[in-house]
Order: structure tokens, then C-alpha cells, then sequence
């Protein structure tokens, strides 16, 4: 990003209007990537099995085509993953509510500003 700016810069152009979507675009996108990569650990943490695209090969052809081998999950399910990470996704919003709170210029958002976004929400429906 610094390098985009840097750039916009040299090429006399405002960096606000290209730095900002840019980084929007690549916070949704980095956002994106790790909710699907949690989301398939947790999936195969299961015990269950995907559907692979493979389904519709004859298996005879299974055998002889390593990228069309079905994706098989582990044997034994790990049901302490999501228990595990629904425990330390709390924690971490209690470590972040009191890491916040300990900020005089935030303690006032922190303890008024949910009814306006509440009231929003229960409008809205």
C-alpha cells in the first residue's frame, strides 16, 4: 500500500482516490480467505465427508488420476474443535472489550454507542 501511494504520488494523482478501494477490496478478500480456511479446519474437524468434484468419474479412472482421488476426512472426529474455538473467539472479544475500555476517549462509545446501532437493527426487520 505504502508502494500505491508512493506511486499515485510520482503519477500526480490522488492516492485517496485509489489507495481507498484498494484496500477495501483487499480487506474483504483477506477477510474471505480466512473464514474459508476456518471454515473447511472445522468441516473436516467433523468427521465428515466433502463431496468431491470427482463424483462423476468412473472409478476406475480414480485410480490412475491423483487429482481426482475423492477427499476423504479423518476417521475420528475432533469435537473439541469447534467447542475450542467458539471458547477462544469469547475470550478474545472479553481480552478486547477491557483492552478498549481502559481508553477514556473510547469508554463513551463503548457504553452508548450500541443502542443507536440496536434501535437499527430491530427497525430494520
Amino acid at each position: 500500500m505504502c508502494g500505491l501511494v508512493i506511486a499515485c504520488f510520482a503519477l500526480k494523482v490522488n492516492p485517496d482516490n485509489i489507495a481507498t478501494p484498494i484496500a477495501a477490496t483487499l480487506g474483504d478478500l483477506v477477510t474471505l480467505a480466512v473464514l474459508g480456511l476456518l471454515s473447511t479446519a472445522l468441516y473436516f474437524s467433523t468427521g465428515t465427508r466433502a463431496m468431491h468434484p470427482s463424483f462423476a468419474v468412473p472409478k476406475g479412472l480414480t485410480l490412475y488420476c491423483s487429482a481426482c482421488r475423492p477427499i476423504v476426512a479423518p476417521q475420528s472426529p475432533d469435537t473439541y474443535a469447534i467447542p475450542l474455538t467458539a471458547g477462544a473467539r469469547i475470550i478474545a472479544l472479553v481480552r478486547y472489550f477491557l483492552f478498549c475500555f481502559t481508553s477514556t476517549y473510547v469508554q463513551s462509545a463503548l457504553l452508548n454507542g450500541w443502542i443507536p446501532l440496536v434501535v437499527a437493527i430491530l427497525l430494520s426487520r
